[in-house]
């Protein structure tokens, strides 16, 4: 009887697990998204403040992921400037990946 009550709070909890994991890859996807737009911004030359407000607006419109994106600016500023387009391409989508990996572990 104990294993049968056991199993049923398992079961009955596994759908809140279910939303959890999907609301952190769903966070997490957006992040990794505007990771991707404020490094093609940055390997454009524009300044800190236009990332600054870019994850401020975000912020405005989800929380969550505006304060997760907040701290990418200062990451974004570490990378250099890439020479040539293909270059830029491939900075923005390795800040982008970097971003969704380090979303989804929690250190941002």
């Amino acid at each position: 009887m104990k294993k049968a009550i056991v199993l049923s709070a398992v079961l009955a909890s596994a759908p809140s697990l279910a939303e959890d994991t999907r609301t952190r890859l769903q966070i997490c996807t957006l992040v990794g998204e505007t990771a991707e737009q404020m490094m093609r911004k940055r390997q454009d030359n524009a300044p800190p403040w236009e990332l600054q407000q870019m994850a401020i607006d975000i912020g405005e419109l989800d929380n969550a992921v505006g304060f997760k994106v907040y701290s990418l600016v200062e990451s974004a500023y570490d990378v250099p400037v890439a020479s040539g387009a293909n270059n830029k391409y491939l900075a923005a989508y390795d800040f982008r990946d970097k971003a969704f990996f380090r979303c989804l572990k929690g250190n941002i």
